[in-house]
């Protein structure tokens, strides 16, 4: 993983005083709260080097953590073509979300950024990023089963099947819990809906998302099902490029698109295609 320097621009008010669970081996530099009003607020060109992290914290308290890469998975198309070393990156104050339950689709505002540095002493930025990781996906890679109460069970071994299987792909800084669980409580009747489906067929890719680039996780995921596996995808951020470069794989006469293979490049991947 390697990070290049960019330019954030936005409009906030600075918040030094905010609370954050700060990551082992980071401090908290600065805290933003952001604003739509710039009459009241202050212009902040923040210049992402490899030594910083953000923590993007949105109306609905869901929280994104990475480096300057994190805004290419939060904000795909607002951000492509703004990777030359001169352009600015004008932060947007909202993402979209889908309510599938009423079919409608809402804006969720960005509330709170949040700037760390690594520590002096401490080590380098990847082996922070696999600090988190192996936090937040709680010691479980790879890919494992989701009872009913949708926690992950026992890790999958290999299991020939001409059944279809469900299969979730969490989003970046994430695990399956943390992306999907609230489909449990939030919307129980979708989730009973989906285990008359699937029953005991359904799964939880546990992958790294700020250590590995998603054509690793790809790989990983297509060694660990055997040939010929039948999956249904639900993703979720970062999520939906692992889902679509398997997709890809599994009808590669079609290639890939200069967009996929332009996501691949800024995660030094493109060789792999």
């Amino acid at each position: 993983m390697q990070t290049t320097n960019r330019k954030i621009r936005f409009y906030a008010k600075e918040t030094p005083g905010i609370e954050s669970n700060v990551p082992e081996g980071l401090e908290l530099v600065q805290s933003y709260v952001i604003s739509n009003n710039r009459s009241s607020s202050q212009e902040v060109q923040m210049e992402m080097d490899p030594n910083k992290m953000v923590e993007l914290v949105f109306d609905d308290n869901t929280t994104w953590f990475g480096n300057s890469d994190v805004f290419d998975d939060v904000f795909p198309e607002q951000t492509a073509g703004k990777r030359g070393i001169n352009d600015v990156f004008d932060l947007p104050l909202s993402i979209e979300s889908d309510d599938q339950s009423r079919g409608i689709i809402k804006k969720i505002a960005l509330k709170v950024i949040h700037v760390f540095t690594k520590k002096a002493i401490q080590v380098g930025i990847k082996t922070l990023a696999t600090r988190f990781e192996e936090k937040s996906l709680e010691g479980q890679s790879g890919l494992y089963w989701i009872n009913e109460n949708f926690e992950l069970k026992s890790k999958y071994i290999k299991e020939e099947s001409d059944r279809p299987f469900l299969l979730f792909l969490h989003g970046t800084g994430s695990s399956t819990t943390g992306s999907f669980a609230e489909l449990n409580t939030e919307n129980k009747s979708l989730w009973l809906q989906m285990l008359s489906i699937y029953g005991d067929r359904i799964l939880g890719f546990q992958h790294e998302t700020l250590t590995k680039s998603p054509i690793q996780n790809v790989r990983e995921l297509i060694d660990a099902v055997p040939a010929n596996t039948k999956l249904d995808l639900i993703s979720h951020s970062r999520g939906g490029l692992v889902g679509e470069l398997l997709v890809r794989f599994s009808e590669y006469q079609e290639g890939f698109t200069d967009t996929v293979l332009s996501l691949l490049e800024r995660h030094h991947a493109k060789s792999d295609a």
